[in-house]
């Protein structure tokens, strides 16, 4: 399923999740890939990649 622009939202538990990791040096892609693996797969994310960056 495509997702429109407006629509890949990070929700703000995740963002949380995102900046916390972050600050003890593990890189934005990896957190995404844990957070897809918890989810089931990066396709069940309302989210891409390039949105976890902009948080």
């Amino acid at each position: 399923m495509q997702l429109l622009h407006s629509n890949c939202i990070v929700s703000d538990d995740v963002a949380v999740q995102i900046m916390s990791m972050n600050k003890v040096g593990i890189k934005t892609s990896n957190i995404v890939a844990h957070v897809a693996l918890q989810s089931g797969g990066l396709e069940k994310l309302p989210f891409e990649l390039r949105n976890a960056y902009d948080k």
